[in-house]
């Protein structure tokens, strides 16, 4: 059985936009299952906000895995299509990201994040 953990933490440039909430903090699921990590997001425009997801596998930098923007995204990895799937469900405000195919080597801690920002915008300036 393979056990994923994964915690939530936000970049926030600017205090108090929005907040990030797990409701589990690990799942296990046997070798070649799918493993389903929700991230309820609180934030104004979730609808328009790239919600991002991450991981860290033991004694190993954290590896940017995907993001979703306005309902769903997929990449491959190690070979598999579909390996890595990001949803947004509307209705709770949440994000979940899928791993599918799962192997021993996936075991890690999963993050989501958002980042909220501003632009300032400057007139009569050179670029």
């Amino acid at each position: 059985m393979l056990l994923l953990r994964w915690f939530t933490f936000s970049c926030l440039w600017v205090f108090g936009l929005g907040q990030l909430k797990q409701t589990k903090m690990s799942v296990t699921k046997a070798t070649g299952q799918s493993a389903q990590i929700p991230c309820i997001v609180s934030v104004p425009d979730f609808g328009t906000t790239p919600i991002h997801w991450y991981r860290q596998k033991t004694n190993q930098q954290i590896e940017y895995l995907i993001f979703v923007s306005t309902g769903y995204n997929q990449r491959p990895l190690d070979g598999k299509y579909k390996k890595i799937e990001a949803r947004k469900d509307f209705q709770t405000s949440t994000s979940n990201l899928t791993l599918n195919y799962l192997k021993k080597e996936d075991e890690a801690t999963y993050y989501c994040a958002l980042w909220a920002y501003t632009t300032l915008e400057l007139l009569d300036q050179p670029v």
